[in-house]
């Protein structure tokens, strides 16, 4: 059973909301026009940010029941869990490889999107540490 670091579960409980709070405010047209990213208004752009919210909602919702069910012991919580951080890493690498592709770098944008690779990987990295680590002792 994966236990996460302290680090990881403190940022991943901050930055989930954040993620929440970011589409409400696209959603609601709440963001200043000097934050806005490249071609804000532009209807496929707009479509194309909208694309991820399928993916968010389920990045999310797999990560906490992964953390859920590991807490609570079940044998599949770091199943769930893995399935959820690689989703959050997909969102993370795709709207990087967008902006990269589409040659506009904003560090508004991009640190949000960077940290959405960073954490899932320190995370998936720790698990596979730990994981070792049993075996190891085990053996």
């Amino acid at each position: 059973m994966y236990v996460w670091a302290p680090r990881i579960r403190n940022y991943w409980w901050r930055s989930t909301p954040g993620c929440c709070s970011t589409g409400t405010a696209v959603f609601l047209n709440l963001i200043p026009e000097h934050l806005r990213f490249k071609d804000y208004s532009n209807q496929i752009i707009q479509a194309w940010n909208w694309s991820f919210f399928p993916l968010d909602l389920a990045a999310a919702l797999t990560v906490f029941l992964g953390a859920h069910l590991t807490r609570v012991g079940s044998r599949i919580g770091d199943l769930v869990l893995t399935v959820g951080l690689m989703l959050t890493f997909c969102a993370g690498f795709m709207a990087i490889s967008f902006w990269s592709f589409y040659r506009d770098f904003d560090p508004l944008w991009w640190g949000p999107n960077a940290l959405l690779m960073i954490i899932p990987a320190l995370a998936l990295g720790s698990m596979v540490c730990r994981r070792l680590e049993t075996a190891e002792n085990q053996s």
